[in-house]
């Protein structure tokens, strides 16, 4: 009995010494066995790209070093899970994260670190179920994560949702959804590098919901779609736009002390949509009904505190007015008007032979030079007449006196 239990010991030991706490993958099937073997702490290396069904982390964090490959994950429910614990991602390489029923990447009270990856989140909506929401990106209960993309197709799916204190979400790329791109709750922040667009914004969503919270765009937002809501919709939130804003029907919404800032332009098809402030939408604001004096430098400002009186003031601050409608003209201009830039042949004109003045110009364009004025002339001319004369007389008088001294001396 001793004996067998001593040799069932060295049997087991050499199965003990195989497992690694810092385990490859080839494959999605060492992949699986790699998810389940690496420590707390530990490193999963791929060394190749393949595809898998799902990556749940819970408790346990760890690092998945892609080592130049790509990991490719498709689930129905969740892609990547992600709950009280932390998932680096090591680049480079690509992993891709996408759901079809479901959220692309959840986290749950845990963090997605991004360390020099490409990481795409995606949602994809096959049910047509109206009531089923999903998201690209979903952080609540403190979650935080870090993307380079979330896309979200269908109309109930969401690029970004944060929920509960202290979650967030940055994405260093764009943010493109059907409807709604960015949803964040009370006391969360978005944070998106790059654009948002929603490419069907439909009735009721905005492209942009800010409740208590903080949303950051570097780029431009487009809200395409007629909606009854806007492009942004910030309720005691604070939403700032480092380009311009396009939306299909309402600009921006503002309430109870919500603030909005946009370093470009708000586009919206009629004046009367532009912005508007209040819970229930009870200020109307124009391109032209900016406060003077600017509460914000080098911004057009738009505030109201409601008609209730309920409200604390909501401001929205916009750089550039959008341009002014243009009008073709009433009637056409006439024929022999010439098109700004257009190079007209010039018909040859002989030139008269008209004598010049200095400094005077021919009908070439050229100054004439070196040419004496008219006074110049008449000086000029009197002096040389002067001095013919004067010679002239002096050679008259020589041979008249000679003339004469001749005639005495013979006299004599």
């Amino acid at each position: 009995m001793a004996m067998a239990m001593v040799m069932a010991l060295f049997a087991v030991m050499p199965m003990t010494a195989l497992a690694s706490p810092n385990p490859t993958a080839a494959n999605s099937a060492e992949f699986t066995d790699a998810l389940s073997d690496v420590d707390d702490g530990g490193i999963i290396t791929l060394t190749g790209s393949f595809n898998h069904n799902g990556i749940f982390v819970i408790s346990k964090s760890f690092t998945i070093d892609l080592a130049g490959n790509d990991l490719t994950v498709e689930a129905d429910g969740l892609a990547i899970n992600i709950e009280n614990a932390a998932l680096t991602i090591k680049g480079p390489g690509t992993l891709s994260a996408t759901s079809t029923f479901n959220c692309g990447v959840h986290v749950n009270g845990g963090t997605l670190i991004n360390d020099g990856a490409i990481i795409n989140a995606i949602a994809i909506d096959t049910s047509g179920n109206p009531l089923s929401e999903l998201a690209a990106v979903y952080a609540h209960n403190g979650g935080n994560a870090a993307v380079s993309s979330a896309t979200a197709t269908g109309a109930n799916s969401i690029g970004v949702v944060t929920e509960d204190a202290d979650s967030s979400v940055m994405v260093s790329g764009n943010v493109t959804a059907t409807g709604c791109a960015i949803s964040a709750g009370p006391e969360t922040s978005v944070i998106v590098t790059g654009n948002v667009n929603s490419t069907n914004l439909s009735s009721g969503y905005n492209a942009v919901d800010c409740r208590a919270s903080i949303v950051s765009i570097g780029g431009n937002l487009t809200a395409a779609g007629s909606s009854s809501h806007g492009a942004v919709w910030s309720m005691v939130g604070n939403v700032t736009i480092g380009g311009n804003v396009v939306s299909g029907d309402v600009g921006i919404k503002a309430a109870y002390g919500g603030t909005v800032t946009i370093d470009g332009a708000l586009s919206v098809p009629v004046g009367d949509k532009y912005i508007r402030i209040g819970f229930r939408s009870d200020t109307i604001k124009t391109p032209s009904d900016f406060t003077t004096p600017t509460t914000k430098y080098g911004y057009y400002t738009y505030t109201s505190a409601g008609t209730s009186g309920e409200e604390d003031p909501s401001t929205v601050w916009v750089k550039e007015l959008p341009p002014p409608a243009t009008t073709a003209p009433t009637s056409a201009p006439p024929a022999t008007s010439t098109p700004p830039g257009t190079n007209v042949p010039q018909t040859n004109i002989p030139k008269t032979n008209v004598p010049q003045t200095a400094g005077q110009n021919t009908t070439s364009g050229q100054t004439v030079t070196n040419v004496p004025k008219t006074g110049e002339n008449n000086v000029l001319k009197w002096t040389a007449l002067l001095i013919g004369s004067m010679l002239l007389l002096a050679v008259l008088s020589v041979v008249y006196f000679r003339k004469r001294y001749s005639k005495s001396n013979e006299t004599r």
